[in-house]
Order: C-alpha cells, then sequence, then structure tokens
C-alpha cells in the first residue's frame, strides 16, 4: 500500500500530500514548495523544504511515531489539539492562509 504525509492545519506546507517515502526524493507540489522526507543521523525520519535552494528541516518524527496505524479515538485527539493550541492565535482569530511557490500570504482577524 502507499503511504502518505498529511498536513492537517498546524504549520506550513506541504500543501497537499507527500509519499511517505525517503527514496521518493524531491516532491514538488502545485504551486511550486519543494519538499522531501530523509532519514537524520539518528535514524529519525524529517521533512525538509528548499528554501532559497537549500534544504532546511522542518519536522522530524521517530520511525515508531510512523509505525502507528490506528485510528485514535475523536476525544483523544481532541484532547491533543486542545493542548497543543491553547493561547495559540488559532484558537483567538479566524485565519486564512494563500500559499504561493514564493510567498505566504495570511488575514487574522
Amino acid at each position: 500500500h502507499v503511504r502518505y504525509l498529511v498536513d492537517v492545519g498546524f504549520g506550513e506546507p506541504c500543501i497537499e500530500p507527500l509519499l511517505y517515502d525517503v527514496l521518493a526524493g524531491e516532491q514538488r507540489s502545485v504551486e511550486g514548495m519543494r519538499s522531501r522526507i530523509v532519514e537524520g543521523e539518528s535514524g529519525e525520519m524529517v521533512l525538509e523544504w528548499c528554501v532559497d535552494d537549500s534544504w532546511k528541516p522542518r519536522l522530524s518524527w521517530t520511525k515508531s511515531d510512523a509505525a502507528r496505524q490506528e485510528a485514535l479515538p475523536f476525544e483523544s485527539i481532541q484532547a491533543m489539539c486542545d493542548t497543543i493550541t491553547a493561547g495559540s492565535i488559532f484558537t483567538e482569530k479566524l485565519i486564512v492562509c494563500m500559499l504561493t511557490e514564493h510567498r505566504k500570504t495570511t488575514l487574522a482577524g
């Protein structure tokens, strides 16, 4: 089966699903964002994106985190989101973002 890495809205791109495969190499999204998944020096998985022609780490996680396949109950997910976003701008204002290859424009109000 094919696995993907999907952003659920707590950060920057990838704006569309990425193949979850270190062998996939660079993946370019429709708006031009260049991303890749690599294995870090300690064996962790690292999502990198290309900024000014240089690869920068964005997210990292362990392989055991990635191996988790079972769905969590909604209440557990909601509690985790409430903890993560407590005091965050996401709970205070409506936020809309538009992403292009060179710019992220955010409106908050």
